[in-house]
């Protein structure tokens, strides 16, 4: 099955100009996507070693490992009590859309050291997730959609005694591309897998943010403790500061380009993982013009180095300096002639959107 980057559509972006092409990092099959789309540059700096040689194509099998791996993990659960049909999922995706969840995300823009992510050692400890849509029907026609997310701790009331739970953060624009795909009644569910490979079915989408590319998704109380929840800051960085960004590769297409040299084992092996470590490029608002942070501009992209990889739609940027999550990854794009391809992600203050306040006290609360 030969996989490309999601490249933009009526679906899930507008029309594209000439200067501000767009890509999503996540790999799909090539029958995933739509057709008669425009052409898609390369992104400059994007291959994995020092040749300039453009890589080999991948072949079928290549992708083949770790959709049948993932298929096969999501045939062992059919039968568990908490399975849920992948229509169902896409329900209550389309339903809670802007929803604002009585919950609330605490804000932590200096978090402790015993909850800050530490980039220096480049390890996963249960604080980002794969995560994988299967459609299971037409027999055959399998297909597999696979991104990245990372879990985050709510709270029920202001004391932290009061309860709470947790949730997964990941990219809406998978799907989106899931909905275009997928029959109606088809079978298949999403499917939340752990660093050490451990598949945990999505139980509902409590919320989502399609105009942030933002998607909560909820898991079975009883598989929290497989989750380090990441610790999230409303605050943005100012130009230039130093960021991590979650990058994620499939092993045997490192293999294909160069080696797995600092690369993280990930997911039993069938997915490497790092941090890629960079800077803040800048804010875009709405429109794609310039937008300052500390001002009242409307911060609705973050720009960042260096590019994502295939796969890590959904991950968390994080601040270098205060180990607390400032971004989300959706994918990159050209900022302009001049200044050529950037990272692309969303600020973490959009993630609060979906939250309700601190301090605010809301009545028939529903826990």
């Amino acid at each position: 099955m030969h996989r490309q980057p999601l490249r933009p559509s009526a679906l899930t972006s507008p029309a594209l100009g000439r200067q501000s092409r767009r890509r999503y990092a996540v790999l799909l099959p090539s029958s995933a996507l739509p057709p008669n789309l425009p052409p898609v540059p390369e992104a400059p700096g994007s291959s994995f070693g020092p040749s300039t040689t453009p890589p080999p194509r991948p072949s079928q099998s290549v992708h083949r490992g770790l959709d049948d791996y993932i298929f096969g993990r999501f045939q062992r659960l059919r039968s568990s009590s908490s399975f849920v049909p992948l229509r169902n999922l896409l329900r209550e995706y389309r339903e809670n859309r802007e929803r604002v969840l009585d919950d609330y995300l605490p804000y932590e823009p200096a978090p402790p050291g015993d909850r800050r992510v530490d980039l220096s050692r480049n390890e996963d400890d249960g604080g980002t997730v794969l995560i994988a849509h299967v459609i299971a029907e037409p027999v055959g026609q399998e297909k597999v959609v696979v991104c990245s997310g990372f879990p985050v701790r709510t709270r029920y009331g202001q004391a932290n005694d009061e309860g709470g739970r947790t949730l997964i953060v990941t990219c809406t624009h998978t799907i989106e591309q899931v909905q275009f795909l997928c029959p109606t009644d088809a079978g298949g569910t999403t499917l939340i897998f752990t660093s050490s490979g451990r598949p945990i079915p999505a139980t509902s989408v409590p919320s989502s943010l399609p105009g942030r590319d933002l998607t909560l998704l909820a898991i079975p109380q009883q598989a929290e403790s497989y989750f380090r929840p990441l610790p999230v800051s409303p605050y943005p960085l100012p130009e230039s500061a130093e960021v991590g960004v979650h990058n994620s590769v499939e092993e045997d297409m490192l293999l294909l380009r160069g080696g797995i040299q600092g690369w993280e084992r990930w997911i039993d092996g069938k997915v490497r993982r790092r941090w890629g470590m960079g800077q803040v490029e800048g804010y875009k608002d709405q429109a794609w013009r310039d937008a300052q942070p500390g001002t009242y501009d409307h911060l609705a992209h973050l720009l960042f180095l260096p590019l994502p990889t295939g796969s890590s739609s959904g991950g968390p940027i994080v601040s270098k300096e205060t180990g607390a999550v400032v971004g989300v990854v959706v994918g990159d794009r050209i900022d302009g002639v001049k200044r050529g391809q950037k990272g692309w992600g969303v600020p973490a203050e959009a993630i609060f959107e979906m939250f309700s306040l601190p301090g605010l006290t809301l009545k028939n609360k529903n826990k």
